[in-house]
């Protein structure tokens, strides 16, 4: 019961935030404890392999990957794999 408490807590605080329109304050802090970003990805979804370095989670939440070309896409969903390379850190 207190661990479901601590949760209900936590998520009603950052529920608040977003009722309140302060999605910055929760993107800062999923940045902070993303373990996919700076490192080397493939991200698989029903259609396409997109491969590069994670390098930022946008406004909307989406994955932000630089390619090899320096190209900059945008990923919603799909399954990511963190990939062994010169994008890891």
């Amino acid at each position: 019961a207190r661990i479901v408490r601590l949760f209900l807590e936590r998520f009603e605080h950052y529920y608040d935030e977003l009722a309140k329109g302060n999605a910055g304050a929760i993107l800062g802090r999923w940045r902070e404890l993303s373990d996919t970003l700076g490192r080397a990805v493939e991200v698989r979804s029903f259609d396409s392999v997109i491969s590069g370095k994670a390098i930022d989670i946008d406004d909307w939440g989406a994955l932000v990957i630089e390619k090899a070309d320096g190209e900059r896409e945008k990923v919603l969903t799909g399954d990511c794999v963190h990939c062994r390379g010169p994008g890891d850190m």
